[in-house]
């Protein structure tokens, strides 16, 4: 809509989160039929065919992508509105993840978490639970991407579409300790903090990856239910970051 009309996605970008929610349910529907490692090869597969499939899509300029239009803000203030719509997206999805989790649907999923065979003997639908998450979780992602495609005045979905960047999603969720609210954000925070400072003194190479991955081992061996999950075992955790 942004290439072709000149809608901004500023505007447009709860309709982008729905396609994507859309395409979230669609791959669920796939992929959650298989369990483990087949779970994890047949999202792969997809990805792979996506990559293939918007190479030769035209109408988003196949493999080279399309320019999109640049704003008409003075250079001070052209990022300004990305910055407070990325601020808002992040406390909007922060306090409905916190209402998901205290709702019926986030009781469900917390029983499936423990033990889905316990959660489907108890009469949750154990399939249709896990398809209803991917599509949520899909619709946070699809509003950003679509005010992130404006911000960077550039449409190629392909660079995004590498392993990287879902295995950076979990492991956000990881180091900040899945399960909880404020764990996400803890995580990315932490995560894009180390990646920029290894990128300014290491550089964009092997290495800086390498001292990513180092302090991320360290980070697990000593917080193993992640920053927030370990301090709230221990009693520990601040209360400005107790958003359970």
């Amino acid at each position: 809509l942004l290439a072709r009309y000149g809608i901004s996605t500023l505007l447009t970008a709860p309709l982008a989160g729905l396609a994507a929610a859309a395409c979230g349910y669609l791959i669920g529907l796939i992929t959650l039929k298989v369990r483990g490692p087949s779970f994890i090869i047949s999202s792969i597969a997809l990805l792979m065919i996506a990559r293939i499939l918007f190479d030769h899509w035209e109408f988003i300029g196949g493999a080279n992508g399309m320019s999109l239009p640049v704003t008409d803000l003075p250079v001070e203030t052209a990022k300004l509105p990305y910055y407070y719509a990325f601020v808002l997206m992040a406390a909007f999805t922060v306090w409905a993840t916190y209402r998901i989790k205290h709702s019926k649907f986030g009781l469900g999923l917390r029983a499936l978490s423990k033990d889905e065979v316990k959660a489907e003997s108890a009469g949750i639908n154990t399939r249709f639970y896990k398809v209803l998450a991917f599509a949520l979780s899909a619709f946070f992602v699809g509003m950003a991407g679509a005010v992130w495609g404006e911000y960077l005045t550039y449409l190629r979905p392909n660079i995004f579409l590498i392993i990287l960047v879902s295995a950076n999603l979990v492991l956000m969720c990881i180091l900040g300790g899945k399960g909880t609210i404020a764990g996400p954000v803890v995580g990315a925070i932490l995560i894009v903090a180390f990646n920029e400072i290894f990128v300014a003194t290491l550089g964009a190479s092997e290495i800086n990856i390498l001292a990513t991955g180092f302090v991320m081992v360290l980070g697990l061996m000593f917080f193993p239910n992640g920053v927030i999950g370990t301090l709230a075992r221990k009693g520990k955790l601040p209360r400005v970051l107790n958003w359970d």
